[in-house]
């Protein structure tokens, strides 16, 4: 019968305890956060212009990002040859995942679209324009291996991938 009580006397205590520690005092135990919530979208891609501007008109400068020595100037060799104007060549510190990227600043996608035509696999990168390149500017990767014809471009730039501009968010 003492170890009911007891056992009675420590549950009340118990349960009593509890309720003192949860009561209600007026002041705030934990402050609550307010979490805005955001609506965000993804633009469309923008459309390159049509007709894409002609290699004559598109100023490029073509970086070796590859194990391979003489890649970007046998590259601009031919790019010339095709008709742009190769404003330089060079090395990259970098190294591209892909056969070529092709940066551009973001006013220039036209340009853009018709130098990425004639580099099999290649990808489109929108430069940052405080840091940007001025122009169009390829950097070839290990994967790169040659210049399209004008014929093989021309049919290519319909396919040429426009990046994705990253989402908005108010």
């Amino acid at each position: 019968m003492v170890v009911l009580v007891l056992a009675v006397v420590a549950g009340a205590g118990y349960f009593g305890w509890q309720w003192w520690q949860g009561r209600d005092t007026g002041t705030p135990t934990a402050t609550p956060t307010f979490t805005p919530t955001q609506t965000c979208h993804t633009p469309r891609p923008p459309k390159p212009p049509s007709p894409l501007p002609s290699p004559s008109a598109v100023d490029v400068e073509v970086l070796n990002g590859s194990n391979q020595p003489g890649l970007a100037r046998t590259t601009a060799d031919a790019l010339a040859n095709a008709g742009f104007s190769v404003i330089g060549f060079g090395n990259s510190g970098q190294s591209p995942p892909s056969a070529a990227v092709v940066r551009y600043p973001k006013d220039q996608l036209g340009p853009a679209v018709t130098v990425a035509s004639y580099l099999p696999d290649s990808v489109l990168k929108p430069a940052d324009q405080a840091s940007g390149p001025a122009g169009v500017v390829i950097v070839l990767g290990d994967g790169f291996t040659q210049v399209r014809s004008t014929d093989a471009a021309a049919a290519a730039a319909a396919d040429v991938p426009v990046p994705t501009p990253s989402p908005i968010c108010k």
